[in-house]
């Protein structure tokens, strides 16, 4: 609600971020520099936000503790993506998937725009290949797909990022072959709208 009301009025913004600041300069407080971040990206200061989210993210050290670590990884990820600094999201993903194993939930991934929401472990596995993938690394990509494909088979985003990484890479063969896996699985199921929208995607 609080970032709904900074988008809206740009005054606003500027007063919850110096309430954000002030109350952060006697106590750390993750949540709060979770929120300030957010703030401070939302206002195009993605440097400021990125500073903001690495204190919050070190604060924790290397053990897994609060979900809301996994929430800095993913937002850390995006303000380095977002400065081309595709090293240091892979970097910061790689440890938001091994916190996930203990701290995500189990059930799908979380609606992409829903940044208060605790990312699952397959979140992660998708997150991660996008940055391999921003910087060139293919082979890195599609293992990790494979990684999340494992762990769970016949989710619909997973086969369709594999497929189009397949694609990048030339292999038609292949990507057709994850598309038509998909395909087979929704006709069994009966889900045969889900069939229909991966041979569009086949198109």
């Amino acid at each position: 609600v609080v970032l709904k009301h900074a988008e809206q009025d740009a005054e606003t913004a500027h007063i919850i971020e110096k309430e954000y600041r002030d109350v952060l300069l006697i106590q750390e407080v993750p949540l709060l520099s979770f929120a300030l971040g957010l703030l401070q990206r939302q206002s195009g200061n993605v440097v400021e936000a990125i500073d903001t989210f690495e204190r919050a993210y070190r604060s924790y050290g290397p053990d897994p503790k609060d979900p809301l670590q996994l929430r800095l990884c993913r937002a850390l990820a995006e303000g380095y993506l977002l400065l081309d600094c595709a090293e240091d999201a892979v970097r910061v993903l790689q440890q938001g998937l091994e916190w996930a194993e203990v701290l995500a939930p189990q059930e799908a991934a979380p609606a992409a725009e829903d940044v208060m929401a605790t990312p699952s472990r397959l979140s992660f596995y998708h997150w991660l290949a996008e940055a391999y993938a921003k910087s060139d690394q293919l082979d890195e990509a599609v293992a990790i797909l494979g990684q999340a494909k494992a762990a769970h088979p016949f989710d619909r985003a997973t086969g369709t990022k594999l497929a189009d990484l397949h694609f990048r890479q030339g292999n038609l063969r292949q990507a057709l072959a994850e598309l038509t896996e998909l395909v087979a699985h929704y006709e069994q199921e009966n889900e045969l709208d889900r069939a229909l929208e991966i041979l569009q995607h086949m198109a």
